[in-house]
């Protein structure tokens, strides 16, 4: 997957095509990926965002899809037909349909009160798509809301602020004007890459189940699975292998701090003389601080939670594109996932763009059939199967706690009834070390339960499960594609809204010491 960083484009529109303009947007282009190559990577190409208003928004526009790979995005500030009234003459018009035409998406800002509004929100989405931006700008205040000067300040204070970078119309003099390009989401796009995943048998088995699943030969549907087999493949086997990993580090920290006190009671309470399981409890505590220190190092709660939101994404990816609009402008306006700072949202992004623009052979009944049965119901009765599971884990982790309270309650009793006894120091003492170990089992067992959230996701997956069943419904009448379309996003949004709560439910339980 290759790592896209985007240039924003802004500027002046009274700015000629001059070869001195194009040489410094192309120094931009050469810094830019000197800068991401710095840190081992290689392949990068550039997408660019524009408004493609007249003068310098489609000189830098042009120069950008000069480089091998690039990509336009366009944002409107107005639908196209009355966008287009603003500008000059009729080649004006005619070199702004050009361009459009080359956009892999185009996005219309929604309708605004004033005209110069309009142009503001535009300008602020054509920051807010940027890593760079270039500016062709000469510093003075701008003569309208939503001028060059607007986007600049508003790149000024955004949060990342882009790599902001200002030619001076006339001179053409190049100059940095702040910001900084935040490399992690291209390291972490690099290692997702390079991670090694028996993925090659899954991507056969993926095409044999949705084949199977929905009745229909392996070629039907041969370009998509081409498309989304690999990554889904991938991020899925990653996804799973760092959730073991995580599972595992988190049951042995419990399950090491319950065998730390139980270690300190025996030797305190039965084995004075038995100096080697100090020793032991010390060796322990220490592998405990190393399983802690090689589990964050490692990232594996941070990549889990990752690979499983890419997962899911290139899940839902595959679907929606079966059922996009492949004629005319086949890839306006529909994506996976808004691009943030994170590298999962710019993975996704990347992998829409590369989506198969093929016509899909299939009727609409068909394709009906293949949404409801390889994606609605198969998600929906794994979400109420998975409420069921979790239901019984919560209840069976509450068993065992309220057995382990009520043997301790046992032993407390029989240890002061041994203590009243005198002559009973041996009894006294065994149920003494019930009492003190029980105890701290019962805590790493608690801790785990609160750590894993078996209700709330149970919760949460019992009413994916349900909303998922009513989407089904909704779907199973759907006649016409455009219909189809509709309850697709409005699955795929479900799914997306219910992997950010559970993303953000997960995302502060890294590994942590619990002794």
């Amino acid at each position: 997957m290759p790592v896209r960083v985007w240039i924003g484009a802004t500027g002046h529109r009274d700015v000629p095509e001059a070869a001195a303009l194009v040489a410094a947007i192309r120094q931009v282009i050469v810094e830019t990926r000197e800068a991401v190559q710095a840190v081992g990577i290689d392949g990068v190409v550039f997408g660019v965002v524009s408004a493609l208003a007249e003068g310098a928004d489609r000189v830098i526009a042009r120069t950008v899809l000069d480089e091998p790979g690039a990509v336009l995005e366009v944002t409107l500030p107005l639908p196209a037909d009355e966008y287009e009234q603003d500008f000059a003459d009729d080649a004006s018009r005619a070199d702004f349909r050009q361009l459009l035409d080359r956009a892999a998406v185009v996005r219309t800002e929604p309708a605004a009160a004033e005209r110069e509004s309009a142009y503001m929100l535009a300008g602020y989405r054509v920051v807010e798509r940027s890593d760079v931006l270039i500016a062709v700008w000469d510093e003075r205040a701008g003569r309208g809301l939503g001028g060059t000067a607007d986007v600049v300040a508003a790149a000024r204070r955004a949060a990342p602020t882009p790599v902001v970078y200002r030619i001076v119309p006339g001179t053409w003099h190049l100059e940095r004007d702040g910001g900084s390009l935040d490399l992690t989401p291209y390291v972490q796009l690099a290692r997702f890459d390079s991670e090694l995943t028996p993925a090659v048998a899954a991507d056969a088995g993926l095409a044999e189940t949705v084949g199977r699943m929905a009745g229909l030969p392996d070629e039907a549907l041969a370009p998509w699975l081409r498309w989304i087999a690999p990554p889904f493949a991938h991020a899925d086997a990653l996804a799973v292998r760092y959730q073991r990993l995580y599972n595992l580090s988190t049951s042995g920290l419990f399950a090491g701090s319950a065998l730390a006190v139980a270690l300190g009671a025996f030797q305190v309470i039965a084995f004075h003389d038995q100096v080697w399981l100090v020793g032991s409890e010390l060796v322990l505590l220490i592998a405990l601080l190393a399983l802690v220190v090689v589990a964050r190092r490692g990232e594996l709660h941070a990549r889990w939670l990752s690979y499983r939101a890419l997962a899911e994404l290139c899940r839902s990816a595959f679907f929606l594109a079966l059922v996009e609009e492949t004629s005319g402008r086949a890839r306006t306006g529909t994506s996976i996932g808004q691009r943030t700072g994170r590298w999962v949202p710019r993975a996704a992004e990347e992998l829409w763009l590369t989506r198969p623009q093929d016509e899909v052979p299939l009727d609409v009944g068909q394709l009906r059939d293949l949404l409801l049965r390889c994606w609605v119901d198969d998600q929906s009765g794994y979400q109420l199967s998975r409420s069921r599971r979790l239901e019984l884990r919560e209840k069976a982790s509450v068993g065992v706690l309220y057995v382990l309270f009520a043997v301790t309650l046992v032993a407390v009793a029989i240890h002061l009834v041994a203590d009243l006894m005198h002559d009973e120091e041996w009894l006294a003492g065994t149920f003494a070390l019930v009492a003190i170990v029980l105890p701290a089992v019962g805590a790493a067992l608690g801790a785990l339960r609160a750590q894993r959230d078996y209700q709330q996701n149970a919760v949460r997956a019992r009413h994916s499960g349900e909303t998922l069943a009513t989407l089904s419904e909704r779907l199973s009448v759907a006649t016409r594609r455009e219909e189809l379309h509709g309850v697709s996003r409005q699955v795929a949004e479900h799914l997306a809204q219910e992997n950010l709560d559970w993303y953000g439910g997960m995302l502060y339980r890294d590994v942590e010491l619990h002794v």
